[in-house]
């Protein structure tokens, strides 16, 4: 994105990362992976498909780790403003998990389990243990925050509204930069 875009979306991304900031204690439970992946396993052997939230009080420990590995993650992660999905598809962001030459043609449309697959698969005949994620928020973020005055209610609205994508968005990544997560 631009240097102007970048500007625009700063408040929304330092508003996002005091989210993640005060919900680190609910990251524990899904950061490092392997906490909901390995524990998902056992659930499933036990013939549960579901994965309950660990409501543990989590150490320092467990906190500092979760933001390595949140550090970490990023690096697997490229984010951009998309001014297709909101249109094509009535999404407001969308993480994709496939390889880089996978993303495919805009309008970004669903991907099959087998395309996730296929993907995982060539990720780790490389060696990779993560995938490498793209990230898409809606282009009109930025439209309605170049347009309209820094103290408009439109502004504002599309500020939070922003933060609060990029945050959920964020949920996406932690869960499926694992392989282990279709």
């Amino acid at each position: 994105m631009s240097d102007e875009d970048y500007k625009l979306l700063l408040p929304s991304m330092q508003f996002a990362s005091n989210l993640l900031q005060v919900g680190t204690p609910f990251l524990c439970s899904f950061v490092p992976s392997s906490r909901v992946h390995d524990r998902l396993v056992e659930e499933r052997v036990n013939n549960k498909n579901f994965y309950q939230v660990d409501s543990q009080e989590w150490t320092k420990e467990d906190i500092n780790e979760t933001r390595d590995e949140l550090l970490e993650i990023a690096k697997h992660v490229e984010w951009e403003l998309n001014d297709t999905i909101a249109e094509d598809n009535k999404w407001l962001g969308i993480t994709r998990l496939v390889t880089s030459d996978k993303w495919g043609p805009r309008p970004w449309m669903d991907l099959s389990r087998d395309d996730i697959v296929r993907s995982d698969n060539e990720l780790m005949e490389q060696g990779a243990s993560r995938r490498r994620l793209k990230v898409g928020i809606m282009t009109e973020y930025v439209d309605t925050l170049r347009k309209y005055t820094k103290h408009s209610e439109e502004h504002l609205r599309a500020t939070f509204l922003a933060a609060i994508t990029m945050t959920h968005e964020v949920g996406h990544i932690v869960w499926h930069v694992s392989t282990s997560s279709i």
